[in-house]
């Protein structure tokens, strides 16, 4: 039975090539915070104009008491109508 020996490089020998980091989501943030700064502005208007008036949507289907909070109000949505 043979046993293989670590080999060491020859002096001339090139190194072997190091492997990339990996970049990290702060170092991506740090260095493209102008793109990330720019992308802010549309998501703040899909957010405010598409995604809160659905809100209303939700309280629509409820039996809405100023007293009641809208999550703790009983739901009135196809009770009431024909879906069934």
């Amino acid at each position: 039975m043979t046993l293989l020996r670590a080999t060491r490089p020859e002096a001339g020998a090139p190194a072997p090539p190091e492997l990339p980091r990996r970049r990290t989501w702060r170092s991506a943030l740090r260095r493209d915070w102008q793109l990330y700064s720019l992308a802010v502005l549309p998501l703040m208007f899909f957010l405010v104009f598409r995604y809160l008036p659905m809100l209303g949507n939700v309280i629509a289907f409820r039996r809405y008491s100023p007293a009641v909070t809208c999550s703790a109000s009983t739901g009135s949505g196809c009770a009431t109508s024909r879906c069934s």
